[in-house]
């Protein structure tokens, strides 16, 4: 095999989980600010660590901004969220989820709810879960993919 081939692939390897703690929006902390931006040309003054209104993770990348919560039988509630990060009624959006082990994946559908969305199914256990959610925030907008770990505290 190729030196430099082998070198690419254990390079790969070994710097492989930092890129993909970058893509998937997973939080960490390593001293500096991203100086990112919405691409909106607004400011909207609110913190990016606040959990939103049921104790979730607020993500960002789709707007309106949501709320991604996990129930207590393990199931995924998602929230719509208004320029205040207040609960607001959900609309015309549709979710779905896939999420766990690469052999064994679990594909979740949403039922849209008086407070926003739930999945049809509960995660599969584990104490980290890798999650791509597939958000469509109105019938003729583009799909959002958003990449992400769900970590749970044993």
């Amino acid at each position: 095999m190729n030196l430099k081939i082998l070198l690419s692939a254990a390079l790969l390897f070994a710097f492989g989980p930092v890129a993909l703690a970058h893509e998937t929006g997973e939080k960490h902390s390593h001293g500096h600010d991203h100086g990112h931006s919405h691409g909106d040309g607004h400011d909207h003054g609110h913190d990016h660590d606040a959990p939103g209104p049921n104790g979730g993770t607020i993500l960002h990348q789709v707007v309106p901004h949501v709320e991604l919560h996990v129930t207590k039988d393990r199931k995924l509630q998602i929230t719509i969220l208004d320029n205040k990060l207040k609960a607001a009624a959900p609309g015309n959006q549709t979710f779905s989820v896939t999420c766990g082990k690469r052999l064994s994946p679990v594909r979740m559908t949403f039922r849209k709810t008086d407070q926003g969305f739930i999945s049809d199914k509960a995660l599969p256990e584990g104490d980290r879960i890798y999650t791509v959610i597939s958000a469509k925030m109105a019938p003729d907008a583009e799909v959002r993919t958003i990449r992400l770990y769900l970590t749970f505290k044993s």
